[in-house]
């Protein structure tokens, strides 16, 4: 995943760079409900940049994954200074195998469309990987290694802070997720 390049010399921490968007997310969804995660490009829109990622999470039921998006917006004022708008999305649930089938659904129409694919991380509701990943991604370690709990199953069971639910609750092999 690029950075957008920046025209500010901000010295403060920027909350709109993906590093920060991920560590904002980690608050939303527990990382132990986590398998795997989308990172698409950041965009330029009209209203500044827009981050989408896309987090299959564990259910309760292990054949089953539940769908999530997370849409940031990212605008600045004349300093630089980012405000992020944030939107979560539950999807509904989904076959753990159609998961990768839709995803790819969408990299396909990416692709047919000139865009970039998304990065891939699987993080099988390992917290070490997940801050792996966004220390890589120039982000702080937000969490000792040594601090980090045991997740287990009963993070299947977290609740998801301030996630919109959508639809039936249910995806099938032939529904299309939007990543715009």
């Amino acid at each position: 995943m690029s950075r957008p390049p920046s025209q500010w010399v901000n010295t403060e921490p920027d909350p709109g760079l993906p590093h920060a968007l991920l560590a904002r997310l980690a608050e939303r969804i527990p990382v132990g409900t986590i398998e795997e995660i989308w990172l698409f490009p950041t965009r330029r829109i009209a209203a500044g940049e827009s981050t989408v990622f896309l987090v299959a999470a564990f259910t309760p039921q292990p054949e089953q994954r539940r769908v999530i998006t997370a849409r940031y917006t990212v605008t600045r004022d004349r300093r630089g200074t980012a405000t992020v708008s944030e939107h979560l999305e539950e999807h509904g649930t989904a076959p753990a195998t159609a998961v990768t089938r839709i995803v790819s659904g969408v990299l396909q129409r990416m692709d047919e469309e000139g865009e970039q694919p998304p990065r891939t991380e699987l993080i099988e509701r390992a917290a070490e990987r997940w801050w792996q990943l966004v220390e890589g991604l120039g982000g702080p370690r937000a969490v000792p290694a040594a601090d980090v709990p045991n997740l287990s199953v009963a993070a299947d069971e977290a609740e998801v802070s301030g996630v919109e639910a959508a639809g039936s609750g249910a995806i099938d092999d032939e529904n299309e997720i939007d990543y715009q």
